[in-house]
C-alpha cells in the first residue's frame, strides 16, 4: 500500500534518519513513537508527500486514498456550516457524484433512444457505486461521528468561524472519519478531546476499516490500537511487533542485548590492541599485527544510547491541612440564562484523589473554578478549611508566561522571600538544570512552558492541588514523570485529563459531572468511590445490564452479604496476582544472572559442560516465566472481572 525505502532526511542540516524502511499494509494499525523533535512530524509529512526525502524512495499504490490529521489542524475559518464542511465530498466519491450529475444533466437535455437507454444504464451502475461508498447515509453518519466528537445538534448548522481552534480540529478529525481513507495518518488526534471524546475515538478507530499510523502521547490510546510501533532511535527507524507496553519491553531488552554486546566488543578491542602493542617490533609477527590494526580500522563500533525516558519530576511535598479542606453548600452556578449548578454540595476531605469526569461541556471546569476561588458562585459558599494552600494549573497556564523573561526571572516574579538557589533547585525537580534556567521563555517548547508552568505554581507547596489537563504538550516520558511525582504527592488532589493512564495513577475516586447541555437542566455530581478502572468496569455492566421496567428492590441484607462475598473474591485475586509477580520477579531475575553468565564468551571455551548445563537452566528459566505469566493474566482477568462485581453491588474497591 505504502512503503518507504532506505529513506534518509535531514532538516536544518540535521541528520533525523537514514536507511528508513518501512511497509504500511492495508488494515495495520501503527504507532510512531520518538523523542520531541526527533522527526516524527516529518516522517508523516514524507508519507503524505508534503515533503521530500533527501534519498532513498517512498512509494504508493496508484489509488491509495490518504487522510492526514495534522497535530495543530484547525481548518477553515469561514462560513461554511459545521456538517457540511464534515460532509464535503472526498475521493472516489466526489468523482461518482460529480458523475452522476453529468449523467442527469445528459439525460435532461434528451437524445435518441439509443443514448438515452445508456445514459439510464450509466446512471443505474453509478447509483450502485453511490450506495456501496455509503453516499446516502453519509448525513447520517457525519452526524454520529460529530455526536461522538462532543459537537452537539445546534452546533451542525453554526459556520466553522464560530467554534474555537480546538474545535475546528475535532471538526477536521470528523471530516476525514467520515471520508474513510485508505490510509489514516493521525498526529497527536487527543490533544484536544476530553476523556469521553478520547474513549469514543479509540472504539471507533477499532473498527475503522483503513490502516492507520499514530502519533500519539497517550500510552493507553496507543496500547489498545496499535499492533506495531515504529519507534525514531539514534538517526534510525527501529520496529516492533505489539502496543506500547510490548514496545517498551522488547526496547529494554534489546538495549540490554546492545550493552552486552558492546562490552563484547570492547573486551575484544582490547585484547586486539593488546597483541598489536606485543608484538608492534616482532618481525615473524608483522603480517599479524597489519592485519588487526585494519581490523580496528574498519571496525563499527556499537553506540550504546543513553537511556531517554529516564525522566524524574518530584514534587516539594506540603504542609499539612485540616481535615476539612473544601466545602461546597448550596451553590448556584449560572453563565447568563444557562443553569450550570444549582444547589450543589459538596465537600473534600485531606488527602482524598479525585478526578472530575464527565461529557465535554458537562461543568468540570466550571467545578475547579469554583474550588480554585477563580470563580465566585452566584449563591452559596466555598469555604476553605484550616491550613489549606491551594494551586491551580489551568488549561491555559503556560499562555501566562511572559516571554520576554528567563525561567529563572519568571521564578522569582513569583517567589518573594525564595533564594536563587531555592529556585534553581524547584527549577531542577522539573527537568531545568545548569544554563537552562536562563533561557528565554520565548524558546521553551509547550512541554517545557507547560513544565515551568507545573514548576512556577509550587513554588509555594501547596496542599490542594488543583489541575486541569496537565498533560497538554508533555511527551511520554514526561508524562510518566509527572505521573509518578502526582503518586507521591501527599496533599489533596483534584484532575481534569484525557489521559488514562494518568488517571489510573493518579486518583483513587471518579467525580462524574453530567449535564446536558441542550437542556436547561443543571449538572448532577456523584461520587464514585472508586479508581478509573473500576469505574470504567461499572459502566460497562451498567450498560449491557438488561432494563426491566420494575424491577424488585434487593433486600438490604441479601445485597450487604452479596458485598461480602464480591470483596473476599477480590482479595483472594489480588493475594494470587501479588505472589505470582514476586514469582515472576524471581525467575526473571534468575534469568538476568544466567544472561550475564552466557554473555561471558569465556564460559563456553573454559567449560563447555558448564556452558551447556547454563543453556539449560536459562530454558527452564523461560518456560518458569512463561507459564507464571500465563496464570498472572488468567488471576489479573479474574480480578478485573470480580472488581466489576463489587463495583455494581455498591462495594468500594481499595
Amino acid at each position: 500500500m505504502l512503503s518507504l525505502y532506505q529513506v534518509e532526511k535531514r532538516a536544518g542540516g540535521r541528520l533525523l534518519y537514514e536507511g528508513v524502511t518501512l511497509r504500511l499494509a492495508q488494515g495495520e494499525r501503527w504507532g510512531l513513537v520518538g523523542p520531541n523533535g526527533s522527526g516524527k512530524t516529518t516522517l508523516f509529512r514524507l508519507l503524505a508527500g508534503e515533503e521530500e526525502v533527501d534519498a532513498g524512495r517512498v512509494t504508493r499504490r496508484g489509488d491509495l486514498s490518504l487522510g492526514y490529521l495534522r497535530q495543530e489542524a484547525v481548518g477553515a475559518a469561514d462560513d461554511t456550516p459545521l456538517l457540511v464542511h464534515t460532509t464535503g465530498s472526498h475521493g472516489e466519491l466526489a468523482t461518482v457524484e460529480a458523475a452522476l450529475a453529468a449523467v442527469e444533466a445528459r439525460l435532461a437535455h434528451g437524445g435518441s433512444r439509443d443514448e438515452l437507454a445508456a445514459w439510464a444504464a450509466e446512471q443505474g451502475h453509478l447509483f450502485e457505486r453511490f450506495q456501496t461508498l455509503g453516499g446516502f447515509d453519509l448525513e447520517a453518519r457525519a452526524e454520529a461521528i460529530l455526536h461522538g466528537l462532543g459537537f452537539r445538534q445546534a452546533d451542525f448548522v453554526r459556520p466553522m468561524r464560530a467554534f474555537s481552534g480546538g474545535w475546528r480540529m475535532r471538526a477536521e478529525l470528523a471530516r476525514l472519519l467520515v471520508a474513510a481513507p485508505d490510509l489514516l495518518l493521525l498526529d497527536e488526534p487527543t490533544n484536544h478531546l476530553d476523556l469521553a471524546s478520547v474513549e469514543w475515538l479509540e472504539q471507533y478507530l477499532k473498527g475503522f476499516p483503513g490502516a492507520i499510523f499514530l502519533i500519539s502521547h497517550d500510552r493507553t490510546f496507543l496500547n489498545h490500537l496499535v499492533t506495531k510501533v515504529a519507534s525514531v532511535e539514534a538517526g534510525a527507524v527501529v520496529t516492533y511487533r505489539g502496543n506500547y507496553d510490548a514496545f517498551e519491553q522488547q526496547q529494554a531488552e534489546r538495549q540490554v542485548l546492545k550493552q552486552q554486546a558492546a562490552a563484547n566488543q570492547e573486551r575484544q578491542i582490547r585484547d586486539t590492541e593488546r597483541f598489536i602493542a606485543r608484538f608492534r617490533s616482532k618481525a615473524s609477527k608483522a603480517r599479524q599485527v597489519q592485519s588487526r590494526v585494519k581490523q580496528l580500522a574498519h571496525l563499527e563500533r556499537i553506540e550504546v544510547e543513553h537511556d531517554s525516558a529516564a525522566v524524574h519530576i518530584r514534587f516539594p511535598q506540603p504542609p499539612r491541612s485540616g481535615r476539612l479542606v473544601v466545602e461546597m453548600a448550596g451553590v448556584d452556578k449560572a453563565y447568563g440564562d444557562v443553569a450550570v449548578y444549582r444547589h450543589l454540595d459538596l465537600t473534600l476531605q485531606r488527602g482524598e484523589r479525585i478526578a472530575l469526569a464527565g461529557p465535554n461541556g458537562a461543568g468540570k471546569s466550571t467545578l475547579m473554578k469554583l474550588l480554585a476561588g477563580v470563580e465566585s458562585p452566584d449563591c452559596g459558599t466555598v469555604t476553605l478549611g484550616t491550613g489549606v494552600l491551594r494551586a491551580y494549573f489551568s488549561q491555559h497556564s503556560a499562555d501566562t508566561l511572559r516571554d520576554d523573561r528567563t525561567l529563572l526571572e519568571e521564578m522569582r516574579a513569583v517567589a518573594e522571600g525564595r533564594t536563587i538557589s531555592e529556585l534553581r533547585g524547584l527549577l531542577g525537580r522539573f527537568l531545568f538544570s545548569g544554563n537552562a534556567v536562563d533561557k528565554k521563555v520565548a524558546v521553551l517548547s509547550g512541554g517545557e512552558r507547560s513544565r515551568l508552568a507545573l514548576a512556577r505554581l509550587l513554588i509555594q507547596p501547596p496542599n490542594l492541588l488543583l489541575l486541569d489537563e496537565p498533560t497538554n504538550h508533555l511527551d511520554m516520558a514526561a508524562r510518566e514523570a509527572l505521573a509518578a511525582a502526582l503518586a507521591e504527592y501527599t496533599g489533596t488532589l483534584v484532575l481534569i485529563t484525557h489521559d488514562r493512564h494518568l488517571l489510573q495513577r493518579a486518583a483513587q475516586e471518579i467525580l462524574v459531572v453530567e449535564r446536558n447541555p441542550d437542556r436547561d437542566d443543571p449538572a448532577t455530581v456523584t461520587l464514585f468511590p472508586g479508581d478509573y478502572a473500576a469505574y470504567t468496569l461499572a459502566r460497562t455492566a451498567a450498560a449491557r445490564r438488561p432494563v426491566t421496567p420494575k424491577a424488585a428492590k434487593e433486600p438490604p441484607r441479601r445485597r450487604r452479604a452479596e458485598q461480602r462475598q464480591a470483596k473476599v473474591e477480590v482479595n483472594r485475586l489480588k493475594r494470587e496476582v501479588s505472589e505470582l509477580e514476586q514469582e515472576l520477579e524471581q525467575v526473571m531475575a534468575q534469568q538476568g544472572e544466567l544472561n550475564q553468565r552466557l554473555a561471558d564468551p569465556d564460559l563456553y571455551h573454559h567449560d563447555p559442560t558448564l556452558f551447556d548445563e547454563t543453556v539449560r537452566h536459562h530454558q527452564e528459566a523461560e518456560r518458569r516465566a512463561a507459564a507464571i505469566t500465563e496464570q498472572w493474566e488468567e488471576r489479573l482477568a479474574a480480578l478485573e472481572e470480580a472488581q466489576g462485581v463489587l463495583a455494581e453491588n455498591g462495594g468500594q474497591i481499595e
